[in-house]
């Protein structure tokens, strides 16, 4: 029987195979993200489309990250949880960059301007 720490030096020593896919999914995400820069779209509705956009990338990297942790030792319930948890991240993270960026073109409030003692006291000359 093969031990744990045998089995994962041996995967190891053949690459990881999360590489590729992983980086065919951050590459979706980032042309995705680019392409909707100059276009205002609701957060909620950003994220979804960028879901749907890559969902074969998301769902290669998915199935990579699986299969990886289940080659080293792991259940395929906590294998999957754990790819949700990553996949999870990368959306949260292009989410909230594009909200930040929406949120900075909006043209603030004009600021009220603020009373000075000079201003407000009564001419008495």
């Amino acid at each position: 029987m093969i031990s744990i720490a045998l089995a994962t030096a041996l995967a190891l020593s053949q690459g990881n195979p999360t590489i590729q896919p992983r980086k065919n999914y951050a590459d979706c995400l980032s042309k995705y993200y680019k392409s909707k820069q100059s276009e205002t779209m609701e957060p909620a509705a950003f994220t979804a489309a960028m879901k749907a956009a890559c969902a074969s990338p998301e769902a290669a990297f998915t199935r990579a990250l699986v299969d990886y942790d289940i080659k080293m030792g792991s259940k395929r319930a906590a294998a999957e949880e754990n790819a949700a948890f990553d996949i999870e991240g990368y959306l949260t993270n292009i989410s909230e960059n594009y909200a930040d960026q929406q949120a900075a073109k909006k043209p603030r409030a004009a600021e009220a301007p603020v009373a000075t003692a000079e201003a407000s006291a009564p001419d008495t000359r």
